[in-house]
């Protein structure tokens, strides 16, 4: 299953297509593709490894968005918060909200057998030092939450499974 997010990061767009592998990730930016694994994200850095390295990015908030220095080198990241993320029935539309990225649970906001909407909120997820609400994607029945605050969950993690159906 393919994700892909739209950022600006310095003065240029770009489409970031990951791909779930296994163990780890694909990962294409432009024509270069690398595999990613071994993900942990912490308070202001995230640690992963790169085509076989071991490589660690320091985040940090910036006005619009977020800073990412790895060996030296600085991105700014804009609109992260706004990023287009085309994931088809992953987002959601099946009733299944994964981990968009790496990060804490902070809050879980529905229980199971809990009638929701879409659009409503379920968990809040924090990574890179911003919290993300993340939304059901479809009006349906609460049938499993896969997580609790203090979880650390890793991309594309299943954390709330929603039955299609009316809400009340």
């Amino acid at each position: 299953m393919k994700t892909t997010v739209a950022l600006r990061i310095g003065d240029h767009d770009r489409e970031i297509e990951v791909e779930r592998r296994g163990d780890g990730w694909r990962v294409v930016v432009g024509d270069r593709a690398v595999d990613v694994s071994d993900v942990v994200a912490r308070a202001g850095a995230v640690l992963f490894c790169m085509d076989g390295r071991t490589v660690e990015a320091s985040v940090s908030a910036s006005g619009e968005g977020f800073d990412v220095t790895v060996r030296g080198r600085t991105w700014r990241v804009r609109g992260a918060d706004e990023a287009r993320v085309e994931r088809g029935d992953s987002q959601g539309g099946d009733g299944t909200v994964r981990a968009p990225m790496p990060g804490n649970i902070v809050a879980v906001r529905v229980e199971s057998g809990e009638h929701v909407r879409a659009g409503d909120a379920v968990v809040v997820l924090e990574s890179m030092k911003m919290q993300n609400e993340l939304t059901a994607g479809i009006d349906g029945v609460v049938r499993r939450v896969a997580c609790a605050p203090g979880d650390q969950v890793g991309f594309d993690d299943v954390l709330v499974e929603i039955e299609p159906g009316d809400a009340e």
